[in-house]
């Protein structure tokens, strides 16, 4: 076998076992948020969650609500938007900060 034959094999296995990494992480963060999106959705009467929920972008907004209210996976989410499944998550904690930091800080 040739070294460059051996060199792509060595780093297509590394850029695999980086991506597993990168899925892992995700599933991980799904299940520290999950708790909290409940506890979220259980204070939706509250005027000032709906008024965050309303000022975050329109896309925000769907994958936030997608995920939280219809319980659909990051999988489902990212091919109605023809997205990653890591592009949606990253868009689904982004937005959770951002409406708790609306919340604690009043905003």
């Amino acid at each position: 076998m040739s070294f460059a034959v051996s060199n792509a094999r060595i780093d297509y296995i590394r850029a695999k076992i980086k991506r597993l990494q990168r899925e892992q992480v995700t599933e991980q963060y799904e299940i520290l948020f999950a708790e909290e999106a409940f506890q979220i959705e259980d204070f939706t009467d509250n005027e000032a969650i709906s008024q965050a929920i309303r000022r975050i972008h329109e896309k925000e907004r769907y994958v936030f609500l997608s995920r939280v209210v219809e319980e659909k996976k990051f999988k489902e989410i990212a091919a109605a938007l023809n997205m990653s499944e890591k592009g949606v998550a990253a868009i689904y904690y982004r937005t959770v900060k951002k409406l708790r930091d609306m919340l604690e800080g009043g905003e």
